[in-house]
């Protein structure tokens, strides 16, 4: 039997907005639908459509870098305080 994928049945190791490796079956899943983890849907590609009234809208390399600064500086705080 030949075992062919698609590629469109693959999924990055790591997330393309937040470019953190993807943690579990729900990232997976995510992905599929969205093209991003579920913790970059929920905090920032959801709300963003959702301001900008655009269901298909993607980020430009400015929000993108915006995010991902801010997604760094709350991890450093959190090291910060252990």
């Amino acid at each position: 039997m030949l075992d062919v994928h698609k590629d469109d049945d693959l999924v990055p190791i790591d997330c393309p907005i937040c470019l953190k490796m993807m943690r579990d079956a729900g990232d997976v899943s995510q992905y599929h639908s969205t093209q991003c983890c579920v913790e970059c849907w929920i905090g920032f590609l959801e709300p963003l459509r959702l301001l900008k009234r655009d269901a298909g809208y993607l980020p430009n390399s400015t929000e993108l870098n915006a995010y991902r600064d801010k997604i760094d500086n709350m991890n450093n705080l959190e090291k910060q305080k252990c």
